[in-house]
């Protein structure tokens, strides 16, 4: 059967909370842009989200484990005085087809419209934004070995113009071609993130023995036992976080109602209440440290450096660097 050919409808699910929380994080947005298309910004970029539209839901377990997710993430990448640096759109898709291809097209041309702009000779000046399109699990037995990363090419025709007066590429990414200890050697936190779409056709296939599916909960707990291990080495506590709730979001989503999935949320809700204590003392350690910096500039000059040092806790070297510099 042909992409373009007409399969059972199934209903499509909006899941754009689920990946824009991840793309919170400047660190697995930025990641994705250089390892997607090459583009480097400084650690004084910032990343900007634009609106998408809200989430719908389906009510049961049954439903949603047949159903096609899809979300659109559309940010800008700005430098410290403001100015734009890069506008990307992300199509996030569950399966593969020809029509998601040419919506990207139509979706990158209405983004463009935002900027388009009058230019003093009369023409209109329009940029399209860098996309991509990121598709979550395989839907037949040819497109489980695809590659990881591949280039969709566009080329648009003007009237009366016999060559492409434009031409570009989208790159296209399925997180199912990578395994996920290379996703964490690469810092691939997005295929990271989307690892519960790995086991949902195996799911689909375990219903009905209790056995296999204790068995394929089991083999999925222990996988992001050690992608929780890893990732607390590599990333900060507000990033861990982030990836964890974004995991979990889609456990919810998926596999709530399957008593063999309790314990994988039970891990993931635990791994995110410590994640999120460590994130509280950090907060209380930054306040503590602010308030005796204060404390200490007001003593400066009316006490010894060593004395400051020692009402405060700060070091000497910390107290000697808060003095007016002559």
């Amino acid at each position: 059967m042909s992409p373009m050919e007409e399969k059972p409808r199934r209903a499509r699910i909006r899941n754009d909370p689920r990946m824009k929380q991840l793309f919170m994080s400047k660190t697995f947005a930025l990641q994705f842009l250089a390892a997607t298309f090459g583009d480097v910004f400084p650690n004084t970029a910032e990343v900007r989200q634009q609106p998408t539209e809200i989430i719908t839901r389906h009510d049961t377990a049954e439903e949603i484990i047949t159903d096609l997710f899809h979300a659109d993430i559309s940010f800008d990448v700005v430098s410290e005085d403001h100015s734009l640096l890069g506008e990307y759109h992300i199509e996030v898709e569950s399966t593969e087809n020809d029509a998601i291809y040419l919506r990207v097209l139509s979706y990158g041309v209405n983004l463009s419209m935002r900027r388009a702009r009058l230019e003093t000779d009369g023409s209109i000046s329009i940029r399209l934004p860098k996309q991509s399109i990121v598709f979550l699990e395989p839907d037949t037995v040819e497109q489980e070995s695809l590659p990881y990363k591949s280039i969709a090419m566009y080329r648009v025709f003007a009237p009366d113009v016999e060559d492409a007066s434009l031409e570009f590429a989208v790159p296209v990414i399925r997180v199912w071609s990578k395994e996920i200890k290379q996703a964490v050697a690469d810092n691939d936190y997005i295929t990271i993130a989307t690892a519960p779409f790995r086991y949902r056709r195996l799911v689909r296939k375990a219903e009905g023995s209790r056995t296999a599916m204790q068995s394929l909960f089991l083999e999925m707990n222990t996988e992001l036992k050690a992608v929780y291990e890893a990732v607390r080495g590599l990333l900060n506590p507000k990033d861990t976080y982030l990836l964890l709730i974004s995991i979990k979001g889609l456990m919810d989503d998926m596999y709530r109602a399957y008593p063999e999935a309790i314990p994988v949320i039970e891990f993931l809700e635990e791994s995110i209440t410590m994640t999120a204590t460590e994130i509280e003392q950090i907060g209380i350690v930054k306040g503590e440290q602010r308030k005796a910096l204060e404390i200490a500039r007001n003593l400066i000059g009316r006490l010894d450096v060593e004395d400051i040092a020692a009402s405060t806790g700060l070091s000497i070297e910390e107290v000697r660097a808060l003095r007016p510099k002559v």
